[in-house]
């Protein structure tokens, strides 16, 4: 068996954090879709929430973007917040 094929693939630390940029893009991006469903929503706030460290945490993933995990997750939950807030306010003017 040829040695290479033995080993498998090789991942250098460069597309190891461009696949974890992907993967924080991926989750902001589905985030901040009002058509994500929920349970997806659930899910990825879930990962954001978590202060967990492994190779593909929130934490280490925001790190690879050059974001600060703490202030990023802080500006997530501050957009979903305006967005329940609208959602809210928008609603109760219907119903009234």
């Amino acid at each position: 068996m040829n040695e290479a094929i033995a080993r498998g693939p090789q991942w250098t630390d460069a597309a190891v954090d461009r696949l974890r940029q992907r993967l924080l893009d991926d989750a902001l991006r589905r985030l901040s879709r009002r058509r994500t469903p929920t349970r997806d929503r659930q899910s990825l706030m879930d990962w954001v929430l978590s202060d967990a460290i492994t190779p593909f945490s929130f934490r280490i993933c925001a790190a690879a973007s050059g974001y600060d995990a703490d202030t990023l997750r802080d500006g997530v939950l501050r957009l979903l917040r305006s967005e329940i807030d609208s959602g809210t306010r928008g609603t109760a003017r219907r119903t009234t």
